[in-house]
């Protein structure tokens, strides 16, 4: 015998035993589940005392799963709201005496005469079979409907609903009520009992009504969108979320059981996503069902319908996931990846799980926007084995171009791990000759060079999980080269040239890790450069007369630089060279005592260039002139661009042939003395 009957919704509105308590057996339901067993001879029945929960005025919603018995009264009731009136008020489901019928009323039972406020569905052939038997009042529509396993009919009232208000006004359980109290008794089981005080919408009806088809193994006659209960009995804790239009709609959901899910991305008309689960422990106990990196799953494991009312296969779009997980200790959203039987084949270790739980609040977590699931899936919970860093790869610094440098990780993990090496966070990849072991726990750079510095770290990640290791910094030496240029240089010019060839004019240079380029410019006297690339040495050069600025630029692998100047003075001590003509001897002019002489010049030539020639006689370059009769020694100077001179001498002489003029005085005759 049972002694009350508990609310399990936390309302407090429990079932007292009335006249009789019914049998209660763990087991004698439908699906095995618990029921009350009623017997009418002996006046069993229940009763919810009355309040404004359970009975309402304007709407209300009852669901009952059980059976009834031919043997029950005539007027037997599953659920009723007692009265001091006889039924001429509140609601209730029951048979009708004169006939095999089920009568679902509001308000005025007796309504069933004059053909209002009552409905009924033949039951001739249900009896002691399992039903879900509904009745909703919708005052906005002033509709009632009775649901035989969702075979409906309805009836027109224009409520609120009204009962007597006498000291017997109860939810009576296993009985109909008459004047004063309960009466007309039940024969057969009720297991379970959910009332509403609204009207569900018809989402919701057809919703609960699979909840409770599914867990006592009833067949509805229509509706029946949940068909997991028949394919591996997956009739547990049954919830969901479905629409039939827009007025009729149902998106979230969780039920009894710990999963709830909500905010599917498209869920279109007439579409549904309802699941169970097989009653397996919600305990991490599976180990050997799982994929590579997870370290066991739950035992319990859901299944999905999501199809129509025609059991067509429908897409709601992407859902998200929660899951409840109070009373199982402390639980990293990290640790939690959610299995999806994706290839329907019953296990999970094939599958690929789903990461990325994120702590709602207090013990709930959630995957957001999930996309695996659909009709006839299975799904899981399961922990991700740990991953944790034991060694972290090393900067490594201060290096020379050329050489290899290897990071390396030492990561533990229950199972296999992957590597994944990003440079400056972005994932690089094996190159032949210059990178290897990028999906590996070590790393190798080959033949290091500028472009290969930078923040070098590894990715560990199982089937369900990553980690990051630290950073570790590669970077190439930074100490610049140095470099020692030569005194500045003086030579005299070689022998017949402007310029000179000079040695011994190389740097010294010094860089921890080599200098890879040396190379020199001109300008001044002399103009030019190296090549651009390479070892170059300005020993050798030809350098021309006079001051020429040089300049040193070395730079090594890693790209530091540095420079010296320095000047090479060239000087030219050569004297220019000169010939004079030959003397040269002319016959005065007539009548004078000198001659006009045309004087060839000397012949002069010099390494660099001329700059004059002048003879002393006239002060010109010209040594034409006027000579007096006899010899003039004429000088000539030559000097050159950078003012060395030399001199010769030429004879210029003007000889007089010409005899002198003689006139005789006139014949002289004188006494002598």
């Amino acid at each position: 015998m049972v002694g009350a009957w508990v609310d399990q919704s936390g309302s407090g509105n429990d079932a007292l035993v009335g006249n009789n308590a019914p049998n209660y057996f763990t087991s004698g339901g439908g699906n095995g589940q618990p029921t009350l067993t009623f017997n009418q001879t002996l006046t069993q029945n229940m009763y919810v005392p009355g309040n404004g929960e359970v009975m309402p005025i304007n709407e209300v919603s009852v669901f009952v799963a059980g059976n009834y018995e031919n043997a029950s009264d005539s007027w037997g009731g599953l659920i009723s709201t007692s009265d001091d009136d006889n039924w001429d008020d509140g609601w209730g489901i029951a048979r009708n005496s004169s006939t095999d019928e089920m009568l679902f009323y509001v308000d005025n039972y007796q309504g069933w005469f004059a053909g209002f406020n009552v409905c009924s569905r033949d039951i001739s052939g249900d009896y002691g079979t399992d039903h879900v038997w509904t009745l909703i009042y919708n005052n906005t529509n002033q509709l009632g409907t009775g649901y035989v396993s969702e075979d409906a009919c309805n009836f027109n009232f224009n409520g609120p609903m009204h009962y007597n208000g006498g000291a017997n006004d109860h939810l009576l359980i296993g009985a109909a009520t008459n004047n004063g109290g309960p009466a007309y008794f039940l024969t057969g089981d009720i297991s379970e009992v959910i009332e509403f005080d609204v009207a569900v919408n018809q989402a919701q009806r057809i919703i609960i009504s699979n909840y409770l088809a599914a867990k006592y193994e009833i067949a509805l006659s229509s509706n029946d969108v949940y068909n997991e209960d028949d394919n591996g009995d997956y009739d547990f804790e049954v919830a969901g979320i479905g629409r039939l239009d827009a007025s009729n709609i149902h998106s979230e959901a969780q039920g009894t059981g710990i999963v709830r899910i909500l905010n599917p991305s498209h869920l279109g008309n007439n579409e549904f996503l309802i699941w169970g689960h097989d009653n397996g422990d919600a305990l991490v106990t599976e180990v050997i069902d799982v994929p590579a990196g997870i370290s066991g799953r739950f035992e319990r494991v859901w299944r999905v319908s999501e199809t129509n009312t025609s059991g067509t296969g429908v897409n709601v779009g992407n859902i998200d996931m929660q899951f409840d997980l109070a009373g199982l200790g402390p639980v990293d959203a990290a640790d939690l990846v959610l299995l999806v039987d994706s290839d329907n084949d019953g296990l999970f270790a094939d599958e690929t799980p789903i990461s990325g739980a994120t702590l709602v609040s207090g013990s709930v977590f959630e995957f957001a926007s999930v996309s695996a699931i659909a009709n006839n899936r299975r799904f899981t919970l399961a922990m991700c084995e740990t991953i944790s860093i034991d060694t972290q790869p090393t900067d490594q610094t201060d290096l020379c171009p050329g050489i290899n440098v290897t990071f390396s990780i030492v990561a533990s993990s229950g199972g296999p791990v992957s590597y994944s090496w990003e440079k400056d966070a972005v994932a690089i990849n094996d190159i032949p000759g210059e990178i290897t072991g990028t999906a590996t726990n070590t790393l190798t750079i080959l033949s290091i060079d500028v472009a290969d510095a930078g923040n070098y770290r590894c990715i560990i990640s199982n089937s369900c999980r990553e980690i990051t290791s630290s950073a570790a910094a590669l970077a190439l030496e930074n100490e610049a080269p140095t470099i020692v240029c030569p005194g500045n240089a003086s030579v005299n010019n070689d022998a017949d040239n402007c310029s000179a060839v000079v040695n011994g004019l190389a740097p010294t240079t010094d860089d921890n890790c080599g200098v890879v380029l040396q190379t020199w410019s001109m300008t001044g006297a002399t103009v030019g450069s190296s090549a651009a690339t390479g070892i170059h040495d300005i020993s050798g050069t030809v350098f021309n007369v006079g001051v020429t600025n040089v300049t040193y630029y070395i730079e090594d692998a890693v790209g530091n630089t540095d420079q010296c100047s320095f000047t090479v003075t060239v000087i030219d001590d050569e004297d220019p060279a000169i010939t004079c003509a030959g003397a040269q001897t002319q016959t005065a002019d007539a009548g004078v005592c000198n001659a006009a002489v045309t004087v060839t010049g000397p012949a002069t030539t010099d390494n660099c260039g001329v700059a004059t020639v002048l003879n002393d006689f006239n002060g010109t370059g010209n040594a034409s002139d006027t000579y007096p009769v006899g010899t003039t020694v004429v000088t000539w100077t030559v000097t050159d661009i950078h003012g060395n001179t030399n001199t010769c001498t030429q004879n210029i002489t003007v000889t007089d042939d010409e005899d002198p003029a003689i006139t005789c005085a006139g014949a002289q005759t004188q006494t002598a003395d």
